[in-house]
């Protein structure tokens, strides 16, 4: 409950209720490791409310940056 929590107070700090994709985004982009905590609370949205959000893929940079290095 506490990502859901920071979420919708996040959220309500902008004005946005219920929150959308951008700042489910700024929120992820704010705190790492929340993903997957968030990830419920996100389908609740999406299936309960009919909220137009998704988890976008996880961003990896350690891949980015190995394809950077070996050219491919």
């Amino acid at each position: 409950m506490t990502p859901a929590a920071a979420l919708l107070l996040q959220a309500a700090t902008k004005e946005v209720c219920p929150p959308d994709q951008k700042m489910l985004d700024a929120y992820l982009g704010t705190t790492p490791g929340q993903r997957a905590a968030v990830s419920g609370f996100v389908g609740y949205l999406r299936d309960g409310h009919k909220v137009n959000i998704t988890l976008t893929p996880a961003y990896d940079k350690a891949k980015k940056t190995k394809k950077k290095a070996t050219g491919n």
